[in-house]
C-alpha cells in the first residue's frame, strides 16, 4: 500500500470517493439537500478540468483499489483571507468512508507536506468546516496552529471554517512522535542539517549520500529521537515503513552508525548474493548475532565506502517504492512549473 501521484484515469474513483466523503463527514452539518443533490458526473467534470493545477495524489493498496486522495498546491485566496506568509495550501483530503481510521489520512498528508517542501514551499495553510470535530481532531494531531475563521457558502446556507497553519519545515519527518517503555509520546524535532553537518565534519557527505539514496527510492517515515548521551538511544534517526525500521542512523562526533536487521527471509536473500557484496559487509554479517528478530548488523561510518552496499542491504528487506518521473516525461505535476527527471534528483539527492 502507498502513495502515489494520481493519473487522469484515477479521477473516476476519487470523484466517488469525493462525494461519499462529504455525504459521510457532513452529514448532520451541511443540510442534506445539498448533500443528496451531489453529482457524481459533475465531481468528475470538475476534477478533470482541474487535473494538472497543483499536486494530486492517491493513496493505492495491493490490489490497485484507491481508498483515498490529496490535492494541495499554492494558495487559491490569499487577498481575501489574509495569512500572506502561507504559500502553499492543502484543498482538499479524503479517505473512503469504510476505511477512515486506519492511517490513510496521515500518510497522504505527509506525503502532500514532503512534496510541498520538495517543491520549495514552506509554510501551508487549510480551511476545515468548523463543526466536522473529527477533521478538526486530525489537523491538530498533524502539528497544525489554529489561525482564524471565516465565511464560507455552501449551497444557500453560510458556514464557519477553521484555517490550520502550518510549517513545512516541522511537518512529517521533521516533527515526530517517539514512543518508549516508560515513556509518554513526546514530540521532537529533527536536528537542524547545519548541526548534524558540524557534528559529523567529514562524515557528513556519507550522511547525505545514504540519506539521499533512502529518500530518493522509498518513501518512508523518518523518526528522530534526540534522546540524551547517557542513553544508548539518543541522537538517532529511524527510517521506517508501517511501524517497522528498515535502517537507523546514530549520529555521533565525526561518524554515525547504520543499523540494519535482517530477518530469515532477507537472510536467505544476502547468502545467494554474498559474493557481490563486500569483505566488510560479508565479516559483519558472518561476526552478527541473531536474536529474536533477526541477525543485527551494525556499520561505523566516516565515509562513503560502504554506503552502497547498505543501500543493497536495505533493498534486500524492500524493493525502493517510491516511483520516480522517467528521464523523457517534461511535466510531472509539481505545482505549475513542473520539475524534471533531473530536478527531482536534485531535490532528493543533492
Amino acid at each position: 500500500m502507498s502513495v502515489r501521484y494520481a493519473k487522469l484515469e484515477d479521477l473516476k474513483e476519487t470523484a466517488k470517493i469525493n462525494v461519499e466523503g462529504w455525504r459521510a463527514s457532513y452529514k448532520g452539518i451541511i443540510i442534506d439537500d445539498y448533500l443528496n443533490s451531489l453529482n457524481y458526473e459533475a465531481v468528475l467534470k470538475r476534477a478533470e478540468a482541474r487535473f494538472g493545477n497543483g499536486l494530486f495524489f492517491v493513496y493505492e493498496n495491493k490490489v490497485g483499489e484507491i481508498l483515498g486522495f490529496c490535492w494541495c498546491g499554492e494558495r487559491k485566496d490569499v487577498a481575501d483571507e489574509g495569512f500572506g506568509e502561507y504559500d502553499c495550501e492543502l484543498y482538499a483530503i479524503y479517505v473512503r468512508p469504510d476505511r477512515i481510521r486506519q492511517g490513510i489520512g496521515k500518510e497522504l498528508f505527509h506525503f502532500a507536506t514532503k512534496e510541498l517542501k520538495a517543491n520549495g514551499k514552506s509554510k501551508m495553510i487549510l480551511w476545515c468546516l468548523e463543526e466536522n470535530t473529527p477533521s478538526i481532531k486530525f489537523y491538530k494531531r498533524m502539528g497544525g496552529i489554529l489561525l482564524g475563521t471565516k465565511a464560507h457558502t455552501i449551497g444557500s446556507k453560510l458556514y464557519n471554517e477553521s484555517g490550520f497553519g502550518y510549517e513545512l519545515s516541522q511537518c512529517s519527518a521533521d516533527i515526530v512522535t517517539i514512543k518508549q517503555k516508560g515513556r509518554s509520546l513526546v514530540d521532537r524535532p529533527v536536528k537542524p542539517y547545519e548541526e548534524v553537518k558540524a557534528m559529523l565534519g567529514g562524515a557528513s557527505s556519507a550522511w547525505e549520500k545514504l540519506t539521499g539514496q533512502i529518500r530518493y527510492h522509498y518513501m518512508l517515515d523518518e523518526k528522530w529521537d534526540e534522546g540524551k548521551p547517557t542513553h544508548k538511544h539518543y541522537n538517532n534517526l529511524y527510517f521506517r515503513r508501517s511501524g517497522k525500521a528498515m535502517i537507523t542512523l546514530c549520529l555521533r562526533e565525526g561518524h554515525f552508525l547504520a543499523g540494519v536487521v535482517l530477518g530469515k527471509d532477507e537472510r536467505a536473500k544476502f547468502e545467494l548474493e554474498r559474493d557481490s557484496f563486500s569483505e566488510a559487509i560479508c565479516k559483519e554479517y558472518d561476526d552478527a548475532e541473531i536474536l529474536h528478530d533477526g541477525k543485527w548488523l551494525g556499520f561505523d561510518i566516516s565515509d562513503d565506502s560502504l554506503i552502497d552496499d547498505v543501500f543493497r542491504l536495505l533493498q534486500l528487506k524492500r524493493k525502493p517504492n517510491r516511483k520516480i518521473v522517467p528521464e523523457n516525461q517534461e511535466k510531472c505535476g509539481r505545482l505549475d512549473i513542473g520539475l524534471s527527471h533531473e530536478e527531482i534528483t536534485e531535490r532528493l539527492v543533492g
